[in-house]
């Protein structure tokens, strides 16, 4: 298993360098893509291709906080400190 800090370094490593031929809007056109596949997975209850989409779904959005410089954990913690972002009661 992976460490999210873990990841992102590896699709840093892995990706990055082709990633940077991409514009950002061309980048966030495929994480898109990726989140329509991973609803129509959804829509049809289909587990292995909902697994498969949902890492892909990752993997894009890994490599747009890379395109950007952005530490996915910052991100997260950035997120969960906010009271606006508790779960309901």
């Amino acid at each position: 298993m992976y460490q999210l800090s873990d990841l992102q370094q590896l699709i840093r490593d892995r990706f990055l360098a082709h990633d940077k031929e991409y514009d950002t809007t061309r980048a966030f056109a495929f994480f898109v893509e990726e989140v329509g596949e991973l609803a129509r997975a959804v829509s049809r209850g289909d587990r292995d291709n909902l697994e498969e989409e949902l890492g892909e779904v990752l993997m894009w959005l890994l490599s747009l906080a890379n395109l950007h410089d952005i530490d996915i954990n910052n991100a997260v913690a950035r997120y969960l400190a906010d009271p606006a972002n508790e779960a309901p009661k």
